[in-house]
């Protein structure tokens, strides 16, 4: 563990502090020379989640590449592509942890397989996942466990990524419809006034392989938008006070200077 965080406690527990987790997972920027946000960990809370870390990352990465296959992934950027061709390799070693699904196109003979797609196992709590890396940003914004925060009762998730059927093909209608459902809880926050979070500095992790936004809401809760790979987004929201929301805010503009100055060296 880094000497900066001895007698810290876990950013997500604050249970005492014995490893270091790395926010968002380390295995997004395999193979690029940028620096990652580190931040105080139990065990329970680092390597525990490590399993969970890939078959997610792994999920996303292999949805992508069957997009290529199926030749529906024409803009995808060059880190993304760096990206899926590196972990090409490991895609058998989290088999038991994602699922293949074929997404079928109504109205061809015989329902034709069109692509494939990735989707995490139910058995992956992709809910705590999420919370665990918006407590760990928070952690990076304050340096400090937030008591006040009820990751349990006071949170919520919400992606347009993960399916709740793992069992059955579904249809391009299925993703849309669902889709169209997730967004429109996101349709009072269109109008709201982002703030773009932050990097790692002094060399920043590269924006399309993960970057995130977050809002304070006129009902007290924090709103985190995360993004991986330009494609998948998963929202976070919890309750809480003005004060720590003025702390992240802070926290986003000061990284911001510090990034633009990096990227000017």
């Amino acid at each position: 563990m880094q000497n900066r965080f001895k007698g810290k406690s876990c950013y997500y527990c604050g249970e005492p502090a014995i490893s270091d987790e790395h926010i968002p997972p380390k295995q997004i920027f395999d193979g690029f020379d940028c620096d990652k946000i580190v931040v105080p960990s139990c065990m329970y809370h680092n390597v525990g989640k490590s399993f969970y870390d890939a078959c997610i990352l792994m999920g996303m990465l292999k949805s992508l590449d069957e997009f290529i296959i199926s030749g529906l992934a024409n803009d995808l950027t060059p880190n993304i592509l760096k990206s899926i061709e590196l972990v090409q390799d490991k895609f058998p070693h989290v088999k038991k942890g994602m699922r293949i699904i074929e997404i079928f196109q109504e109205g061809q003979p015989g329902s034709e397989k069109k692509m494939k797609s990735a989707f995490v196992d139910a058995d992956i709590d992709h809910y705590k996942w999420a919370r665990l890396l918006t407590a760990g940003l928070i952690w990076d914004a304050t340096e400090e466990y937030q008591e006040e925060l009820d990751w349990n009762e006071e949170s919520g998730v919400l992606d347009n990524y993960f399916r709740e059927s793992t069992e059955k093909g579904l249809t391009a209608t299925d993703l849309i419809e669902s889709d169209r459902e997730k967004q429109k809880h996101m349709t009072a926050y269109g109008a709201a006034t982002w703030i773009e979070g932050w990097s790692a500095i002094s060399k920043p992790y590269p924006r399309d392989l993960y970057n995130f936004r977050f809002v304070y809401g006129s009902l007290g809760h924090l709103h985190f938008e995360h993004t991986f790979f330009l494609k998948y987004k998963i929202w976070v929201h919890v309750k809480a006070s003005p004060e720590l929301a003025e702390k992240v805010k802070i926290k986003a503009l000061v990284r911001s200077l510090k990034e633009d100055g990096c990227r000017k060296v």
